[in-house]
């Protein structure tokens, strides 16, 4: 998983709602995503998000030069 990819996920093992959302980081180490999805900010474990879609792979693509 990378920062901007569009994923999956649910909160709690034993929620049914799958919500989609913007992936904003994640913790290797902890193994927990932060997601945004609705304007609000989720901390979701790892085994319970997936990729929906990848995002952008070179984030320089947009910059643009001024001179």
């Amino acid at each position: 998983m990378r920062v901007g990819d569009l994923v999956r996920f649910t909160e709690h093992d034993y929620d049914r709602q799958i919500k989609v959302g913007l992936l904003l980081r994640y913790d290797k180490v902890l193994k927990v995503a932060e997601i945004m999805c609705d304007d609000r900010i989720y901390y979701a474990p790892g085994r319970l998000v997936e990729v929906s879609q990848r995002g952008w792979k070179n984030h320089n693509l947009f910059i643009v030069d001024e001179n």
